[in-house]
């Protein structure tokens, strides 16, 4: 018996017995929506075009604008339904590729990451694709097959955008970057607009009895989204994508006195020793307002996240007692530098060195039995840290 694939039902605002004015309203919300994420996309294009990130911004607002048109395509296409379907986590998928992007320094996309992403998708189109027999309880069967993709679709978006929202706020307080700290609002504006869109108003989508008022609601929250997504591109700056670029350096110091309790705080003092400083300590203890000490770190030090500061003096530390204490074990030395498990210490140490702490000790240790110590450079020059190029060429 020939089967055919169960398909969403396309709330469309024309065809649809809904208030002939709702539907008005609905109309003039999507074409605002469509133009307004054209606007967009020229302005992305002319500002940063070549900036790392710039992908998944052009490919949210192009699904976006999909969003808006799926409705006017005809109610029996297939290849719509099925669009419709897996808009949700795609463009998640995207909002999360982005925010990870943007407030990670040295955010790379995995091969599980895109492997977790096309296998939701090929899961959905599964669902969607789920023959139905053509009798008597067909239509109930498609319309549980349909509510249940529409669920894993929701579930799946849900996640990745959560996943996004947490990552903007975990960093929030290491940041020193005080535009992109603001840009952090914006962000979950976007994130509960998308929650909103493509979790709640879909699965209401699929009752059976719902009114005209939230079908009429969809386009409403789809504008929103898009001026929220503007204000986020108005406030980042040309270049702020390529962490790769020279860090920005005051010509001179304003501030010669916070710099230099900053220096004894943190070379004679050892102030990084303690474990879960924060910068807002910091400036307690240098008796500074965190504004001031975050401007200092950030503009006269060039560095754009603070715990990149902080792992700067721990790693230099760690090396030096691999090197002079050789019988140390090394589960003994994340808990004396201020990290709160292993985890966070071998993460660090091999993100600056590029070499495990026990290779590090056994590269330092091969050199020294063979009578061949000698200083390799290191982090800002202090000759501790190995240079990634001399090293394997002495090794």
């Amino acid at each position: 018996m020939r089967s055919k694939p169960v398909r969403f039902e396309l709330v469309n605002p024309r065809r649809a017995k809904d208030d002939h004015g709702l539907a008005m309203v609905s109309d003039v919300f999507r074409f605002l929506s469509v133009s307004h994420l054209l606007l967009l996309l020229m302005l992305f294009l002319a500002r940063y075009r070549r900036a790392r990130g710039a992908i998944q911004v052009l490919a949210m607002c192009l699904l976006l604008v999909l969003e808006v048109l799926l409705p006017y395509i005809s109610e029996g296409s297939s290849p719509a339904g099925w669009a419709s379907a897996v808009l949700p986590p795609t463009v998640a998928f995207l909002f999360w590729w982005f925010s990870e992007t943007v407030f990670l320094e040295r955010f790379r996309l995995r091969w599980w990451h895109s492997g977790l992403f096309i296998l939701s998708l090929a899961v959905l189109t599964a669902l969607w694709w789920w023959p139905a027999d053509l009798g008597p309880a067909a239509r109930g069967s498609a319309r549980a097959i349909g509510w249940w993709c529409a669920v894993f679709g929701s579930c799946v978006a849900a996640a990745f955008i959560a996943s996004s929202l947490v990552v903007g706020l975990g960093t929030l307080n290491a940041d020193l970057l005080e535009w992109r700290r603001r840009m952090r609002v914006h962000q979950l504006g976007i994130g509960a607009l998308l929650l909103l869109l493509f979790v709640v108003a879909r699965l209401i989508l699929q009752l059976p009895e719902r009114g005209p008022l939230i079908s009429a609601s969809t386009p409403a929250l789809l504008y929103l989204g898009t001026i929220t997504l503007s204000l986020v591109l108005l406030q980042m700056r040309p270049g702020f994508l390529d962490v790769s670029a020279a860090p920005r350096t005051a010509a001179a110091d304003k501030d010669a006195t916070l710099r230099n309790a900053l220096r004894r705080s943190m070379e004679e003092e050892c102030a990084y020793r303690a474990e879960g400083l924060t910068i807002r300590k910091l400036a307690v203890q240098l008796a500074t307002q965190e504004y001031r000490l975050r401007r200092l770190i950030n503009q006269t030090l060039g560095y754009r996240n603070f715990n990149d500061f902080l792992n700067r003096y721990r790693i230099e530390e760690a090396c030096r007692m691999l090197v002079d204490t050789p019988d140390l074990p090394v589960s003994r030395l994340a808990p004396r530098l201020g990290y709160g498990s292993m985890g966070p210490f071998h993460r660090a140490f091999k993100e600056h060195t590029g070499l495990t702490p026990m290779e590090f000790r056994a590269r330092r240790t091969a050199r020294a039995d063979h009578g061949n110590m000698q200083a390799v450079g290191g982090v800002h020059g202090s000759g501790i840290i190995p240079n990634q190029s001399v090293d394997e060429e002495g090794g």
